[in-house]
């Protein structure tokens, strides 16, 4: 299809739903982003334990953590992949 002014809002409207579907393939439900950076919080939710687990873990070397500043952030990814690890070593206790 040739650009023209009279095509526009056709064309405009293909390519709104041709990111629609890039967007449905890139985010899909409980995918883990890569790099995902999250606060001790948002751990203690996504795994669904305490923050007091979370610090044990942390002091343990169970979990690794970023110090940024003065807050603690974790790499969500190697988080769940430092837990997959330790549970088939069977070091892993909470």
């Amino acid at each position: 299809m040739a650009a023209t002014f009279e095509n526009m809002p056709q064309m405009i409207c293909e390519l709104m739903l041709k990111i629609d579907n890039l967007e449905k393939l890139i985010t899909v439900p409980g995918e883990i982003k890569s790099n995902e950076i999250i606060d001790t919080k948002e751990l203690c939710k996504r795994l669904n334990i305490t923050e007091p687990t979370v610090i044990r873990w942390r002091k343990k070397g169970v979990v690794p953590f970023l110090n940024i500043g003065s807050s603690i952030r974790f790499n969500y990814e190697d988080v769940i992949q430092s837990l997959s690890n330790s549970k088939k070593k069977g070091v892993f206790r909470s």
